[in-house]
């Protein structure tokens, strides 16, 4: 096959295309002066139709993998290479470079974290003392509630002892009142009595009652 025909593939069916071809289509932009960030899957498949004979049907989205991935890779063997030209004293030199970075990293590190360890802990102690003040806060109410609760009881024992002295007060002002009543009746009676007594028009039936019990009297009196 001559190159023409690889090229254009007259009368055939459209050629497919490969990893390979896909990294030679991309070295030869980088070669150029095309930077990794310039190529994308629209300018390959552009050289692809073009010069390859490749279908101007072929998915674009497996064809931008298979472009991000050959550069990367691209980009991968240029590192190694550039790093594995470096002189071994440079290396050693980049290497105690990276090493004295680090230390000074983790030293940084290491002063952040016992600042925030020292600001956790300041910041727990107050937690902690706030704590305890709430605890005995806490302790001290409950102590005033069960003496005030035992005060109550107090009371309230108080309280029904002074209704059951009312109620044995009551009791004793019923009865004084009743007695009160009837000596105040005996009274009337009595008063009536010696009123009907000093009445003049009642003496002489009063002197003939007084004459009859003294007759019976002296008559029981003598011996029979």
């Amino acid at each position: 096959m001559t190159k023409q025909a690889a090229k254009t593939n007259l009368g055939g069916r459209s050629k497919s295309y490969s990893p390979d071809l896909v990294r030679n289509i991309v070295l030869e932009f980088i070669e150029g002066g095309a930077t990794p960030a310039d190529i994308d899957a629209a300018m390959v498949k552009a050289q692809l139709c073009q010069h390859h004979g490749v279908s101007k049907q072929i998915r674009p989205e497996p064809l931008q993998e298979l472009v991000e991935a050959t550069i990367a890779e691209i980009s991968e063997e240029e590192r190694r290479s550039l790093l594995t030209s470096l002189p071994d004293h440079v290396s050693l030199a980049v290497d105690d470079a990276m090493a004295a970075a680090g230390r000074e990293l983790m030293l940084l590190v290491a002063r952040q974290n016992a600042a925030c360890k020292n600001a956790a802990d300041a910041e727990c102690e107050v937690l902690r003392a706030d704590k305890r003040n709430a605890n005995w806060r806490i302790a001290q109410l409950e102590a005033d509630l069960q003496e005030r609760s035992a005060q109550l009881s107090a009371i309230e024992q108080e309280r029904d002892e002074a209704l059951a002295r009312v109620d044995e007060l009551i009791e004793e002002r019923d009865a004084a009142l009743k007695e009160i009543e009837q000596r105040e009746r005996e009274t009337g009676a009595v008063d009536r009595l010696l009123t009907e007594v000093r009445d003049p028009a009642n003496q002489d039936v009063i002197r003939a009652l007084l004459a009859e019990v003294v007759a019976t009297s002296v008559q029981e009196a003598r011996p029979s």
